[in-house]
């Protein structure tokens, strides 16, 4: 999503993350928002759980070790290489990859 403009936080609610750096310059804004009850969250921090550390401390807060959910064991990055590789898999096994390259070096 492209963003104009600044959230405003209301009176039933804070801000959830204080940002101190930007762009290698020290900065001060307060981003996000969250309830009172603390059930909702939003945040414009892009990527904010591909973070393994905070994405696996956000859930442990979440669930309680008795729910019977396993703890996160695998990386982010992992997981998406992964999911790539099973991409190319299915491009490589329905695409006449060979027909597209000889496109390519014809032009």
């Amino acid at each position: 999503e492209i963003h104009m403009g600044e959230s405003k936080t209301l009176r039933n609610s804070g801000f959830c993350f204080r940002i101190v750096k930007q762009s290698d310059k020290k900065v001060n804004i307060k981003d996000g928002s969250v309830s009172k009850s603390g059930k909702i969250l939003g945040t414009y921090i892009h990527g904010l759980f591909e973070n393994d550390a905070f994405r696996k401390k956000f859930l442990e807060c979440l669930v309680k070790p008795e729910s019977g959910f396993p703890p996160l064991s695998e990386s982010y990055l992992r997981y998406k290489e992964k999911e790539y590789d099973k991409l190319a898999d299915l491009v490589r096994h329905n695409i006449d990859l060979k027909f597209i390259y000889n496109l390519i070096n014809k032009s």
